[in-house]
């Protein structure tokens, strides 16, 4: 993925969630959902157009939302800045939305239906694999992330398993987990994340 999107751009201010409650961070959070489900601006405009536009909205919001069930919103702080130049793992990228969505529909009729073990490969802000976990697909979900990126995918996980019970958490603990993985050094950082050769059902 190359940096000079223009995604990056912050001339255009995001909705405010009405139903975010009063809490300065929750203002700022835009759900997928509801942008790509409300009205047209314009009763003309093609449905790419809106898309499109609904998108760049969310690439440009501080906070996303993706509403797993009426229980669970799952809340991605994006790190625009240096995804705008040090790396591209700052902000969610549409495919994230939309693979989660795919998966969603997909294997909606069983449980772990994606497998026993799903590895992300360059997670990002790590909406796709908590959306994996959160919507239990698969029993065991390992996001990986280069250094640069890792602490604010390390942020997003706390955020969002922060509310499980602590029996539920230790389990979380072997269920969810968020490892270094660099290119450069990648046998080095399988085996200290102990990822081993055929031991994923689903990358």
């Amino acid at each position: 993925m190359t940096k000079d999107k223009t995604r990056c751009r912050k001339d255009r201010k995001p909705k405010e969630n009405k139903d975010a409650g009063t809490n300065k961070d929750e203002k700022s959070l835009v759900c997928f959902q509801d942008v790509m489900t409300s009205d047209h601006d314009h009763a003309d405009e093609e449905d790419s157009e809106f898309a499109a536009h609904a998108l760049f909205e969310l690439a440009n919001a501080p906070i996303v939302g993706y509403r797993i069930d009426s229980n669970i919103m799952l809340r991605i702080h994006q790190d625009q800045q240096d995804a705008c130049g040090q790396h591209t793992g700052g902000i969610v990228w549409e495919t994230s939305f939309l693979l989660l969505n795919y998966l969603r529909q997909r294997y909606s009729k069983g449980k772990y239906a994606c497998g026993k073990t799903v590895l992300e490969v360059g997670a990002g802000c790590g909406l796709l694999g908590l959306g994996i976990y959160h919507s239990k697909l698969a029993k065991r979900v390992v996001l990986t992330e280069t250094d640069l990126v890792m602490p604010n995918l390390q942020r997003n996980v706390a955020i969002n398993t922060s509310s499980l019970t602590t029996t539920t958490t230790n389990a979380h603990n072997d269920r969810l987990r968020v490892c270094s993985l660099d290119w450069t050094r990648c046998q080095q950082d399988c085996d200290k994340a102990k990822i081993k050769a055929h031991s994923m059902d689903m990358i």
